[in-house]
């Protein structure tokens, strides 16, 4: 069932109604800047889809267009997901049901099933031979499992649809799901059991009530559960979600000066705790993951960085993005430096990268890259590349953080950049033993002819089969790489790299040895 204040499918909310209003005061406070607007819907939960027809005037902003179109598209990936679980699970029949919502996948984060604990394993089975990702071990990795949750991701050809959780209770701390599995009814033949409003609606007040902050997403799920018919005031919990939902709609509607302290219910008190247990279980282990893509240009380490932290949040397991390259510090003092060589010196004197990715051979050796001034830049520039690594490296715990370059593309920057007449002995030991430790690294395995199909406009064919044969030479010394020949599909290899780092990661060895790259 849908509620008559959305629109089926789309999840769009039908403007004028009086359950609609809360949604209404808030997008008028949020003004016609699109930044502000959706920093507000995200914070109470709303697609940007939903408001569509409420913020008319936005519909040619290229912004509020792409917000729309992702949050579409993102809804159909849930219903997606929600058709691949119930038919994987439709062999369990009645240990399982879903929750669903009035408001539609659009509004949706996940796909949250009910099953009876006796069922967990079996569920866990089917899902897996259905081609469904495993989780858990990453959210454990990470402490981010959640007591009585299994997670999944769903794929379907390759693409990452979203997260699905086997929920063993009602809501967090709530009751065990057998009795609310037990009054679940079928909507169809063949379909999984769907839960009562009532149900739904302790379910939906016991997250209400354990929040710190209600939202208006909050207020338009229980108006909907009203419009089924159920009673709000039949439990503590209900009543509690009840008066919090009614305080945010005042507050929206000018009647309260601003959000009081929430009420210290059991089920609110229990959230607190359960809150404190997972900030310690993150501090006591490691907390993150680092994965990192190393290969020649043209090998799609951007490319894959890219897709994993795209399906990471597609699977809600937060993600950030780490970058640090040799040369490109983004220190003031060392770029004030770069500008007064290029200045000063002769044209030429300050850099041969044009000569090498042209594959010019001999030569004078620029200023820069031979004697006492060119030992000392390679040692700036090695220190401010470990500064900003070991700097992207420190995420938040809890976090998988993705590089697009790692230690050997380091190596052979290093090389290539100042190799030659130096002897970068000091600066190689420096980067291999400071460098952040990846707990996995991918090598994208990719000839040189192939990357010059790719970067004909930078490299010559002999300077790319030449850049290969070291990134092989440096990876023979650095044991762990998982090796991807970057030929095959972006996408297949996408789904290797997910799988690989779902399963969960060992963080490796913190020394690596000192690398001479061969010429």
């Amino acid at each position: 069932m849908t509620a008559s204040f959305v629109e089926p499918g789309s999840g769009r909310v039908r403007p004028g109604h009086p359950a609609v209003a809360p949604l209404e005061r808030l997008v008028a406070g949020a003004g016609d800047d699109v930044g502000p607007l959706l920093a507000t819907l995200r914070e109470h939960g709303i697609p940007a889809v939903a408001v569509a027809d409420l913020v008319a005037g936005l519909a040619t902003a290229a912004e509020w267009g792409e917000a729309v179109a992702r949050s579409r598209e993102k809804g159909e990936r849930l219903r997606r997901a929600t058709e691949r679980a119930e038919a994987a699970l439709a062999a369990l029949g009645d240990q399982v049901a879903l929750p669903g919502s009035s408001l539609g996948p659009a509004w949706s984060s996940d796909v949250d099933m009910l099953i009876r604990a006796a069922a967990v394993e079996e569920a866990e089975a089917a899902l897996l031979a259905a081609g469904f990702l495993d989780l858990n071990p990453l959210l454990a990795r990470l402490g981010r499992e959640t007591a009585d949750v299994r997670r999944f991701g769903a794929v379907a050809e390759g693409e990452v649809l979203g997260s699905v959780e086997l929920c063993l209770r009602l809501h967090d701390d709530g009751p065990l799901a057998e009795r609310a599995i037990d009054r679940a009814v079928r909507p169809a033949p063949g379909a999984l059991p769907r839960l009562t409003p009532p149900d739904r609606a302790l379910r939906r007040c016991g997250k209400v009530a354990a929040r710190r902050h209600v939202r208006v997403r909050d207020v338009l799920e229980l108006a909907a559960l009203q419009e089924e018919g159920a009673d709000l005031s039949h439990t503590g919990v209900t009543r509690v979600a009840a008066r919090r939902c009614a305080e945010l709609s005042d507050e929206l509607a000018g009647a309260r000066s601003g959000r009081g302290r929430p009420a210290a219910s059991p089920v609110w008190v229990k959230a607190r705790a359960r809150g404190v247990r997972r900030k310690a279980r993150r501090a006591l282990r490691s907390g993150r993951v680092v994965v990192a893509f190393t290969g020649i240009d043209g090998s799609g380490k951007s490319t894959q960085a890219a897709l994993l932290t795209e399906s990471l949040g597609r699977v809600s397991i937060p993600s950030r993005a780490g970058w640090a390259r040799i040369g490109f510090s983004g220190l003031p003092l060392l770029s004030l430096a770069a500008r007064l060589g290029q200045r000063v010196l002769p044209p030429g004197s300050h850099s041969a990268q044009r000569a090498r990715a042209g594959g010019v051979a001999g030569g004078s050796t620029p200023l820069t890259r031979r004697g006492a001034l060119g030992w000392s830049w390679a040692l700036a520039v090695t220190l401010a590349y470990l500064r900003n690594a070991r700097r992207a490296a420190r995420g938040p715990r809890g976090t998988v953080i993705v590089f697009d370059r790692a230690l050997p593309d380091a190596l052979v920057d290093l090389d290539q950049g100042f190799g030659g007449a130096l002897d970068l002995r000091l600066q190689r030991r420096l980067v291999a033993r400071l460098s952040p430790r990846a707990d996995v690294v991918f090598h994208l395995r990719l000839p040189g002819a192939a990357a010059h199909a790719r970067k004909a406009d930078m490299f010559v064919p002999e300077v790319l089969d030449r850049y290969a044969r070291r990134y092989e030479a440096v990876l023979q010394t650095l044991p762990g790489a998982i090796v991807l020949e970057a030929e095959r599909p972006a996408d297949r290899l996408a789904a290797e790299v997910l799988s690989t780092v779902a399963a969960g990661i060992d963080r490796p060895s913190r020394r690596a040895p000192v690398v001479a790259i061969p010429g």
